[in-house]
C-alpha cells in the first residue's frame, strides 16, 4: 500500500490514518507525487549523512577535523553548523558502549557551543524548512555530503 506525503505528517492519534513505516522504506511513497519524491530525497540525504559520519568516526576522524574539512572544502562557514547537526544526530543514535570519552567530550562541547538540540528523525526536513529551502541551504547540504564521500574514498575525489 502506497502512502501519500500527507499521511507521513498525520496525527498519530488518528486511527483513520495508516501507520508510518520505517523511515528508509521507499516503497511507501506514491510514485510520481512531487511531495513524495521530495520526502524520499530528504530521507535519503539524512540517512547518507549519518552513515558517512559513522564511517568517518570508525576511520579515526575527530569531530573537529570533520568540521574544519567541511568548511575548507565547501567554502561556506554555515556548513560548519550543518556538520555539527550531522554529528549530534549521529551521536544520538550511538549506544553508550560505542562512545569514547574523547568523542563524548567533543560532542558535548559542540552541543554547548551551538545549542543544537534537534536530533530526532526528520531533522533534515526541519533544517531545510527553517532555512527556507534556499539555494544556499542546498549547497550546504550537498557540499557537506560530497565532502564526506570524498573523505571516505579519496581516490574517487582525485
Amino acid at each position: 500500500m502506497a502512502l501519500h506525503e500527507r499521511d507521513i505528517h498525520a496525527d498519530d492519534d488518528d486511527p483513520a490514518q495508516p501507520p508510518w513505516s520505517a523511515p528508509i522504506d521507499h516503497d511507501v511513497f506514491t510514485d510520481g507525487c512531487p511531495a513524495c519524491e521530495a520526502a524520499r530525497a530528504a530521507i535519503s540525504m539524512e540517512f547518507d549523512l549519518r552513515q558517512c559520519s559513522l564511517r568517518l568516526w570508525v576511520a579515526g576522524w575527530s569531530p573537529i577535523e570533520l568540521l574544519d574539512e567541511v568548511v575548507r572544502t565547501t567554502g561556506l562557514a554555515r556548513s560548519r553548523d550543518f556538520m555539527v547537526q550531522v554529528l549530534l544526530v549521529d551521536d544520538s543514535h550511538r549506544s553508550d558502549q560505542a562512545r569514547t570519552p574523547e568523542w563524548t567530550a567533543r560532542i558535548d562541547a559542540l552541543r554547548a557551543m551551538t545549542g543544537i538540540s534537534d536530533v530526532a528523525d526528520g531533522w533534515f526536513v526541519r533544517w531545510a524548512v527553517a532555512n527556507r529551502c534556499s539555494v544556499e541551504s542546498e549547497c550546504i547540504a550537498n557540499g557537506t555530503l560530497r565532502t564526506l564521500y570524498d573523505l571516505l574514498d579519496p581516490q574517487v575525489a582525485a
